[in-house]
């Protein structure tokens, strides 16, 4: 939530400021991570990593192997393109039809991101209790 509230307000300053300040957190984020973080799994149970990323065939493979894996991809497939296009489609949008600066529709993407918050751990326990 924070995040399009952070680059709505850096990209009003400089449209390149949000994707700099980005690449920050992501080197702190890789730095945090290497020299702070300790390792979980103490070296004796530790094994040698063997073979490399699977390749995108034996990936291929694997969803045609099980059906319902390659329905539950293409779901999420769409679901992810929906997801990404929204925001994207609402910045154009707002700043063509209403006039809006950058500041103010990263500030509205936050606060949309605030009221999904609300409502989903205000439903949450609503729904658990009428799926039981």
């Amino acid at each position: 939530m924070l995040g399009p509230a952070i680059g709505g307000v850096l990209g009003h300053i400089d449209p390149r400021l949000p994707f700099w300040v980005a690449a920050g957190f992501s080197l702190l984020n890789y730095l945090y991570g290497l020299l702070v973080l300790p390792e979980s799994l103490p070296v004796e149970r530790r094994e040698r990593f063997r073979g490399g990323a699977p390749t995108r065939s034996a990936r291929l493979r694997c969803l045609r192997s099980h059906r319902e894996l390659l329905g539950l991809a293409f779901v999420n497939f769409i679901s992810s393109i929906a997801h990404e296009a929204l925001p994207t489609t609402f910045v154009l949008y707002a700043m063509y039809r209403y006039g809006w600066n950058e500041r103010t529709v990263g500030l509205a993407i936050a606060a949309v991101g605030v009221c999904s918050a609300i409502v989903g751990a205000g439903t949450g326990g609503a729904i658990r209790r009428a799926l039981r």
